[in-house]
């Protein structure tokens, strides 16, 4: 992974409390409590053998959990109508397939007793594609297949898609990669996933169905932990930091100790830079799109990480008050909500970190001269009238209010008054010039114009037309406007 220099510490996990394969069940529940631990090494004369988590201990005092009720509990949370895609998926396996399982976000928010729009499956000793495309046929629908990364995803006619996977092992080439696929075991498919309560299987077939969670995902669900599954794993991908964020924000979980360690010592140049500015901006973005994202952000800045990999400060009040317009509807969805919240970040940063992040994740100039417009709107003795506020446009405005609530009243004045008048087709016809391609090409240029801010008033619009007509007139005077004819006597 290239890190021979890094200190062993950042990713180890230590001491190492272990014991021996003729340790008892109450001695084992014994070191769980006396060193905080959740896992403990079996070792017999210097080898590993096995491992005991918690999860196994708490099985083994209630035999039976998981439980088929809590299967049932899962199923019970799906879609409307996924429980008989999932009787068909069963029926239609491929012959050699020796399992087929609902794992991930599914499994997880139906154990928290939420709804779910998920719906992943894993195959065991077949491939994805030839399911997927058994369902295809049977229910029709839209089949995406991704060979290289043996998944395929079915998008029903009804709207809803299902994502299948071969069971896979992943390795990385090097930290910040995409992984490399192999065909695996169901154990090796959980294990490459990120955090424990992601890692957590229902057993569809064979039957009966059965929970399996060989990482102790239930125990950190019940306690709202997340845990990483292995101590490089945001060392090969340090997106996952920002991917564990949103489900700590969306869910109100939090981070477990050793994974915000684990955190801290992935968060190294060496690391860092092989990450791809598009694959940080991307999942800044989707992190940008969650209904409420303070709360992810939060959890981000706590792993170091909203620094770490973005150089962005944490504006944690104007963020719940950008939650908040999100929440009353006053802050659009899409595109111009993530530019509201990129903006309230860029101004709420030291303009070299500002700077230094616009540039790496390939922002648009645009974007700089909005943040500029912020900050100086932002200063006690600026003017807040409409041409500046014109000029932030829609999301710099949310961004401003959320920054400095004390500009909220002058920007809702301003978004309630009558659209100011501007400067059209009739006017450009009625300084001489006439009707035809002539008069597009002018508004054209004036909308370029707006659109750079150079111009702050209708009056000034005009004046700068008319100009523009005047020099094109003086160089084509055929585009002039014929004279009206006079009435004959």
């Amino acid at each position: 992974l290239g890190l021979t220099d890094a200190v062993v510490q950042g990713f180890m996990t230590r001491p190492a409390v272990c014991a021996a394969p003729s340790t008892t069940t109450a001695e084992l529940e014994a070191l769980v409590v006396k060193h905080n631990i959740g896992r403990v090494p079996i070792m017999d004369e210097g080898e590993l053998v096995g491992i005991v988590t918690r999860s196994d201990l708490i099985r083994a005092r209630h035999p039976g959990r998981p439980s088929e009720a809590h299967s049932e509990q899962v199923l019970q949370r799906l879609p409307s109508g996924a429980r008989a895609l999932l009787d068909a998926a069963v029926a239609e396996l491929p012959q050699g397939a020796r399992g087929l399982y609902l794992v991930g976000g599914s499994v997880r928010d139906g154990l928290l007793g939420v709804g779910t729009l998920d719906l992943d499956l894993v195959v065991e000793g077949a491939t994805a594609a030839n399911l997927a495309s058994a369902l295809q046929r049977r229910f029709g629908g839209r089949l995406a297949l991704h060979p290289s990364f043996q998944t395929a995803t079915l998008t029903l006619p009804d709207g809803s898609a299902i994502d299948l996977a071969t069971a896979r092992a992943e390795a990385y080439a090097h930290p910040g990669a995409l992984p490399e696929v192999r065909e695996g075991l169901l154990r090796d498919d959980l294990q490459r996933r990120d955090f424990s309560v992601n890692a957590i299987a229902l057993r569809l077939s064979p039957e009966p169905r059965l929970l399996l969670d060989p990482f102790g995902g239930i125990e950190d669900i019940e306690h709202r932990s997340l845990r990483l599954l292995h101590a490089l794993s945001f060392v090969e991908d340090p997106t996952r930091m920002v991917r564990g964020a949103r489900l700590a924000g969306r869910l109100g979980f939090s981070f477990d100790a050793d994974t915000r360690a684990k955190a801290r010592g992935a968060l190294i140049p060496e690391v860092t830079a092989r990450v791809s500015g598009q694959r940080l901006r991307a999942e800044l973005e989707l992190t940008l799109s969650e209904a409420r994202v303070a709360p992810a952000l939060r959890a981000l800045a706590n792993l170091g990480a909203l620094v770490g990999l973005y150089g962005f400060e944490l504006p944690e009040a104007a963020l719940e008050a950008l939650d908040e317009q999100r929440a009353q509807g006053e802050l659009a969805a899409g595109p111009n909500g993530v530019r509201a919240y990129l903006l309230t970040l860029l101004a709420a940063t030291a303009e070299p970190a500002a700077r230094a992040a616009l540039e790496r994740f390939h922002y648009p100039q645009r974007l700089w001269v909005l943040r500029e417009r912020i900050c100086e709107a932002r200063q006690p003795e600026a003017a807040i009238d409409s041409d500046t506020l014109g000029q932030l446009e829609a999301a710099g405005r949310s961004a401003l209010a959320a920054l400095e609530p004390t500009r909220l009243a002058a920007i809702r004045a301003f978004e309630h008054a009558p659209p100011p008048p501007q400067v059209r087709g009739r006017d450009v016809v009625a300084l001489g010039l006439a009707p035809g391609p002539a008069v597009g090409d002018v508004l054209r240029e004036l909308s370029a114009v707006r659109r750079r801010g150079e111009l702050s008033s209708y009056e000034a619009e005009r004046a700068w037309v008319e100009e523009l007509v005047r020099r094109r007139l003086a160089s084509h005077p055929e585009l002039a406007l014929a004279p009206a004819k006079k009435p004959e006597a």
